[in-house]
């Protein structure tokens, strides 16, 4: 197994808030659902590739069904949308097909009823079209002796690309299920024979990434905690051992950033972890004394924004456990402390989603809680979008030419300004085939040839990043 190292920086928690973070009180704010405990939110990403999105649904998994609503609406009105008397334990909603038959499918993992005699795991129902609005069974091929499922997530599908697998995870076990007959096969793990306990799952979007293959998955094998990572749509997964760190405790949440696909976030105990080059090295950036980080998640356009929700044990020991919503806009260099627009407090944070809204230029973050409901946090986004635009106008990364191309084709760019490039070419698995530039330019516009003489037909991307600039395009090899 991969030796793991730990680069500390702590930030420690004095009555809740870190030293070097400030509190702020932006709109945070109840949103509903109040008598409820809440185990899991999703929402519809936006497909950025083609600035596609059906609806502004909210879902919420509770311990009695599923609840819907209008996640930018003034005020929340929360609508039962099946499943009641059932314990959610996790959701995730998967945008379908093109056109009119546009549709979102909600997955929703469950506690069977086995007094009931129903040992269904996970139901799935279509819930944008007035058609297939029943609850449908949706677990075959799951083995009925692993427990549960605490764990869901799905590849994003717009029409435009092939339908991408349904990821699970439990106890003892990771899944993927085909978007067509949902039938769930089980995941090898790389070099160990044990099986995995699977606390979450995050998958990387096909417009952020040079491959739309890549997922993590925290929890734990055997005695150890650890994070896995798959590159081919969750057949077979890497594990990352955590044990190096701290005492055993199983990983509780996972986040791939959008923009920079190899850092990615794992919380473990009261430490949020943080690698930057898939899995190899890890570094704590936030740390509680006295409690614990149980969710993170990461803005997908802007996934400088991470969000974290954690906890703390007053120093007498009378009070129950409070939480906190912390924010970072650095990537986690930094945290603020956002404090709700009541004296509310916020109780143990089970689920965080967040969801932007281009044509509002808004991005809604919505907070799960076990005991004070949904909680929503807003923030205009326009300062970003136009941040993006003026990187963009300075810097153009062309289409290869020819295109198709056999086997030689040529990559053009210009950079604005002065700095570290990189120019990679990856195939339909997110495995790297070639490093074209990886060094200091100057500002100026470039053309550099590929020979992909020694390569398959197929389709392969070649990615840029200098600076805050990454752009992903694709390339077709026909020999």
């Amino acid at each position: 197994m991969k030796n793991i190292y730990l680069l500390t920086f702590l930030i420690f928690f004095r009555n809740g808030l870190p030293q070097n973070a400030t509190s702020v009180n932006q709109e945070l704010q109840q949103f509903g659902l109040q008598d409820k405990v809440i185990t899991s939110l999703t929402v519809e990403q936006t497909d950025f590739a083609h600035i596609s999105q059906l609806s502004d649904y909210v879902f919420a998994g509770t311990e009695n069904g599923v609840f819907r609503t209008s996640a930018t609406a003034d005020s929340s009105d929360w609508v039962p949308i099946g499943l009641e008397n059932k314990s959610v334990t996790a959701l995730t909603v998967q945008h379908w097909g093109a056109g009119p038959a546009d549709g979102l499918t909600l997955f929703a993992a469950v506690i069977p009823d086995y007094e009931g005699d129903d040992s269904t795991f996970i139901f799935r129902r279509e819930v944008y079209l007035a058609a297939d609005t029943n609850w449908i069974a949706s677990d075959s091929g799951i083995d009925k002796s692993i427990n549960g499922i605490y764990a869901i997530n799905s590849y994003y599908f717009s029409g435009h690309e092939p339908p991408q697998p349904i990821l699970a995870g439990g106890y003892n076990d990771l899944y993927q299920a085909s978007w067509s007959g949902y039938f769930w096969v089980q995941s090898e793990i790389e070099g160990v024979d044990l099986r995995p306990v699977i606390k979450a799952i995050d998958v990387s979007p096909h417009w952020g990434a040079p491959q739309s293959g890549v997922a993590w998955a925290a929890g734990y094998i055997g005695l150890s905690s650890a994070a896995f990572r798959s590159t081919d749509q969750g057949k077979t997964w890497t594990v990352f051992p955590l044990n190096d760190f701290q005492e055993y405790a199983p990983a509780s949440s996972v986040a791939i950033n959008t923009r920079y696909p190899d850092s990615v976030y794992v919380c473990w105990i009261n430490s949020l972890l943080l690698t930057p080059n898939n899995g190899k090295n890890w570094k704590g950036v936030l740390s509680t004394r006295g409690g614990g980080i149980g969710r993170v998640a990461v803005d997908p356009l802007h996934p400088e924004n991470v969000f974290v929700g954690s906890w703390f044990v007053d120093d007498s020991h009378q009070s129950p456990d409070q939480a906190e919503f912390l924010r970072s806009t650095n990537g986690g260099k930094n945290w603020d402390m956002v404090e709700p627009v009541t004296n509310v407090p916020l109780e143990f944070i089970t689920s965080i989603a967040v969801l932007n809204r281009l044509e509002e230029n808004n991005t809604y973050v919505f907070i799960g809680t076990a005991g004070t409901g949904v909680w929503r946090y807003k923030y205009p986004i326009v300062t970003s979008i136009t941040e993006n635009k003026n990187i963009l106008e300075h810097f153009i990364f062309y289409q290869n030419y020819p295109n198709p191309f056999n086997p030689i084709t040529n990559i053009r760019f210009r950079i604005a300004e002065s700095g570290f490039v990189t120019l990679k070419v990856y195939d339909l698995l997110g495995r790297e085939v070639a490093a074209l530039v990886n060094e200091e330019k100057p500002a100026g516009e470039y053309e550099v040839e590929f020979d992909a003489n020694d390569l398959t037909s197929g389709i392969y991307f070649y990615t840029i990043k200098s600076g805050d600039f990454y752009q992903v395009k694709k390339m077709i090899l026909m020999k």
